[in-house]
């Protein structure tokens, strides 16, 4: 195994490799798994501190389901409550309920390996609950992740740290499924429970260890195309009233190669304006870390610019509160 070289991560790996053995699955429910005839897969994860599923997280599964995959539903969660069950049922091949270990990745590796034909996949989604959306079908995002283009697609990539797929939304097709690369990534990947590891041995790993074995990946909104997206963004920005945070915006987006942002809060208002992206990050409303100023308000965005029930994210914002 091979994520890293430093000797601490290293020591971590096997730490959790080990804390596998207790196992991470709580409970399973069989799905009705309405489409059990199609060769689509789509694993998603969930968590709720008190095991509810948000309006927008069933909407989402609802389309995975229209568009003909068969979901595994993966929870981190405490619990799930028993009504829950009956409405994930109808949408669902199999629902899982696992401790909250190995964040996103530790929960999509025990989906994966949860998928009895996943060698005869022909496609295969991974998708998660830290956005909003889709702001539009997901069936036009699909239509642009063309399997002879590339084996692998995310929704977006980055440069930051060093080139990767964002894991909120992850597309792979046969030959990726069927790679050595891909199974024994998924196979080892270890709990642990550090964000640090997981974004650079996790999302960060899992596209470079693609790459190195020869597997073509790339994004629908390519970070090469983000330098229009930060003159845009700069435009915006430098309508609005002038104040200290403004300014020390202006002055981060200048220092940096715009390729090197997180396009999902630094030019998310840009990616659904022009070039009707279809998710909104979660944490992007709830904390906006960078401090990243709308030219409009996100809530006028979605209104103006998209068909989404835009009182999903409202009813999750005040639930939340």
């Amino acid at each position: 195994m091979q994520f890293i070289r430093e000797p601490l991560i290293a020591v971590s790996i096997v730490w959790g490799l080990l804390a596998r053995l207790r196992g991470s699955i709580r409970r399973r429910w069989e799905g009705a798994d309405p489409n059990r005839s199609l060769k689509r897969h789509a694993v998603y994860v969930h968590f709720h501190p008190e095991g509810v599923v948000a309006d927008f997280v069933a909407a989402q599964l609802r389309e995975f389901s229209r568009l003909g995959f068969r979901i595994t539903f993966v929870s981190n969660s405490p619990t799930i409550d028993d009504q829950l069950i009956t409405i994930l049922s109808p949408l669902c091949r199999e629902i899982i309920l696992r401790r909250n270990t190995g964040y996103d990745f530790g929960a999509y590796r025990d989906g994966i390996m949860s998928i009895p034909d996943l060698p005869s996949t022909q496609c295969l989604v991974l998708a998660n609950d830290s956005v909003y959306g889709p702001l539009f079908p997901l069936d036009e995002l699909l239509g642009r992740c063309d399997p002879e283009v590339f084996d692998v697609w995310g929704a977006t990539d980055s440069e930051e740290i060093a080139y990767h797929l964002q894991s909120y939304f992850l597309v792979f097709y046969g030959r990726a499924i069927k790679s050595r690369a891909f199974w024994r990534f998924w196979f080892w990947f270890p709990n642990i429970d550090s964000r640090k590891f997981v974004i650079k041995c996790g999302e960060i790993g899992l596209t470079q260890r693609l790459v190195k074995a020869g597997l073509r990946v790339g994004a629908v909104y390519k970070c090469v195309d983000a330098e229009i997206r930060k003159a845009r963004k700069i435009s915006s920005v430098e309508a609005l009233p002038r104040d200290p945070q403004i300014e020390a915006f202006l002055a981060l987006i200048e220092t940096r190669k715009p390729t090197m942002f997180n396009p999902t809060h630094f030019f998310w208002e840009e990616l659904v304006i022009y070039e009707r992206y279809p998710f909104l990050k979660r944490d992007l409303i709830r904390e906006n870390y960078w401090k990243v100023p709308f030219g409009q308000p996100w809530h006028k965005v979605i209104v103006e610019h998209t068909s989404y029930d835009v009182a999903m994210i409202d009813k999750h914002i005040t639930h939340q509160r």
